[in-house]
């Protein structure tokens, strides 16, 4: 069984958690939606980057469920960090006993700065590659 929970501010994120989850053949939840993972379900958990750390409602909800020995997979979009949110979000589930098994993220467009970085990011091919990376997480 498997769980995509995700915080999207822009958009971005959310276009990543529905190629995953329709590749998984689940549907995607919203994280300020969901009150807790299901018990033996394979959880995706994604995020955007916001201030170089993941979304504080990502945070609150790492830190208001039980994560200890759960497999988890994290991903998410950024319009100018690289990979650091997602590190920072890797400790916050390790803190609470998560093992995480998977990383997925690409460029998102801008939401803070008019726009200007990153147009019409996550595209296609982003998309595609998320989709690919949900089948090899599935396979293992």
């Amino acid at each position: 069984m498997y769980e995509v929970i995700y915080y999207s501010m822009g958009g971005n994120t959310k276009k990543l958690a529905e190629a995953i989850a329709g590749e998984l053949g689940v549907e995607p939840e919203d994280v300020m939606k969901k009150e807790s993972p299901a018990k033996g379900s394979l959880i995706f958990l994604g995020s955007g980057c916001y201030n170089q750390k993941p979304a504080p409602e990502v945070t609150d909800f790492i830190n208001w469920n039980d994560f200890n020995g759960r497999d988890v997979v994290i991903f998410g979009t950024a319009s100018l960090c690289i990979s650091g949110w997602l590190k920072v979000m890797e400790k916050e589930l390790e803190a609470e006993g998560a093992k995480i098994i998977g990383r997925f993220s690409c460029r998102g467009e801008s939401v803070f700065f008019n726009h200007c970085f990153n147009r019409s990011r996550p595209n296609t091919k982003d998309l595609e590659d998320a989709r690919e990376f949900a089948r090899k997480m599935k396979a293992t």
